[in-house]
């Protein structure tokens, strides 16, 4: 028997699994870590905490079950930005992919890239290529000492005993990838403040990269020389597990969310991005949302007690607007990319009364989730009114999550959703590669057990208050931008 680990880095934990490709999921391990945020639009990790959380969550799984692991891959956070030396050691924090310290120089940036590089991009604050102009222009770190730039699962990858090497769909979150070519782009690098060198060999997601250290197989009790696997983008590698037809959408939920289809290949349609798959299957096209699990993970904190015990005592929604007037949330707590009209959006409370109480809010947060997410698919689909092309419409990502929104996302929708839970869908994705990896392949399809799934039908009740609360939605945060806008 084969086993194989999946290793997730993301935004605040580590996620470890262990599985088997027939029996499933072994087990799993969670281990957290902090944001640092010391300045307004900062948000960094110390790398070193996720090598250390990611051996503890290791040595939290059963010794016997780690000795039988064959092959381990990776995923993680996208964006992230990691500047090292010779040995891979870090010189700064990472700058994780909702700091927006890099806006000063998006402006400078544009005429540059539109003056080194045939293709059609607008930098943007949150990627890696304004992230290290940013860096560049600071003299942060000493430029000199800088290696290598990299992401947060290649530097994680690095310190077991990999290389410098990234895969398709982590440079393609880069804007410094050439779509056409599927290699860095001179040009855009060269804006950037760096040489091609400084950045890792690019290959596909299950490509082999060395063997697991003596070192690292010592602190984390896995077999010495175990073979390493490159692994791709938490978002990419989550989406390998779903059967993606070229009519079915994805509905991602995590930390951040995001609405995906599957093309051919990448464009330049204004308010998209685009990310090779992790399976080499052509690319994924999607609309980002900056602030999903972080608006709940938000509202526990101000709660004191979980958003589902909240809701689960929460009014109906069936009282008479008398009686209970209407509530909005504006879920956009960390502002929205480009693919939104009003960057600078924020996020807060409409129509606030007396009458509501926390179980009120809590259902406003629900609510304000699920409309921030069903604008983002009605925008995906643009000329075709957000009625898609009649395909399947998945949810899938957190657990947690999906079980709260999940009948919340469906009446706003209108349309049934295919609820895919896994355990652990990116650490499983990354499982998953491990397995590719292991037989020499690119492309394949994982087993249908390693999930569960359950189709959630609109309330038809509900529904009807999803069509009257969306108009009032998007008059409210056209109003909230323009009150928090930069001329007001």
């Amino acid at each position: 028997m084969q086993l194989v680990m999946g290793i997730d880095i993301g935004t605040s934990s580590v996620k470890v699994v262990v599985a088997d490709w027939q029996r499933g999921l072994l087990a799993r391990s969670v281990r957290g870590y902090r944001v640092l945020q010391p300045s307004p639009g900062y948000a960094e990790q110390n790398p070193q905490d996720w090598l250390e959380s990611a051996i503890a969550a290791i040595r939290d799984i059963d010794a016997d079950l780690l000795q039988q692991v064959a092959g381990i891959s990776f995923a993680g956070q996208m964006h992230a930005v990691v500047a090292v030396d010779e040995k891979f050691q870090p010189l700064t924090n990472a700058l994780l992919w909702f700091d927006t310290r890099a806006q000063p120089v998006v402006d400078r940036l544009t005429g540059e890239v539109q003056a080194s590089s045939a293709q059609t991009l607008q930098p943007d604050p949150t990627l890696p290529l304004a992230k290290i102009r940013w860096l560049h222009d600071c003299g942060q770190p000493d430029w000199r000492q800088v290696r290598y730039v990299l992401g947060a699962k290649d530097w994680v990858r690095c310190q077991f005993g990999g290389s410098a090497r990234t895969d398709y769909s982590e440079a393609s979150g880069t804007q410094l990838l050439n779509v056409q070519k599927l290699d860095w782009d001179k040009g855009l690098v060269h804006c950037a403040g760096l040489t091609p060198g400084q950045l890792p060999g690019v290959t596909h997601a299950a490509s082999p990269d060395g063997q697991l250290s003596p070192e690292l197989a010592r602190r984390t009790g896995l077999p010495e020389g175990c073979p390493l696997f490159v692994g791709g983008g938490d978002l990419p590698v989550a989406m390998g597990l779903l059967d993606l037809g070229l009519g079915d959408v994805a509905i991602n939920i995590g930390t951040s969310g995001q609405i995906v289809r599957r093309v051919e290949c990448a464009t330049s349609r204004k308010g998209c991005s685009y990310f090779a798959s992790a399976r080499l299957a052509g690319w994924l096209e999607l609309i980002p949302l900056l602030s999903v699990g972080m608006s709940l993970k938000w509202w526990y904190g101000i709660l004191g007690e979980s958003v589902q015990a909240a809701v689960q005592s929460a009014h109906s929604g069936k009282l008479a607007a008398t009686e209970r007037p209407p509530l909005l949330f504006l879920p956009h707590l960390a502002g929205e990319r480009p693919w939104h009209q009003h960057p600078l959006s924020s996020g807060g409370f409409w129509g606030l009364r007396t009458e509501h109480d926390a179980k009120d809010l809590s259902q406003a947060v629900l609510e304000g989730l699920a409309l921030s997410l069903y604008e983002a698919y009605q925008t995906l689909w643009g000329e075709q009114g957000g009625k898609g092309s009649g395909g399947r419409i998945f949810l899938t990502g957190s657990q947690e999550f999906t079980q709260l929104l999940g009948d919340e996302l469906s009446a706003a929708v209108g349309q049934p959703l295919y609820v895919r839970r896994y355990a652990e869908p990116t650490a499983q994705g990354a499982a998953f590669l491990a397995w590719l990896g292991l037989r020499g392949q690119v492309q394949g399809q994982p087993p249908n057990h390693w999930a569960n799934e359950e189709v959630v039908s609109p309330d038809s009740e509900k529904a009807v208050h999803y069509k009257q609360l969306y108009p009032r939605y998007l008059r409210a945060r056209e109003l909230q931008a323009q009150l928090w806008s930069r001329d007001s």
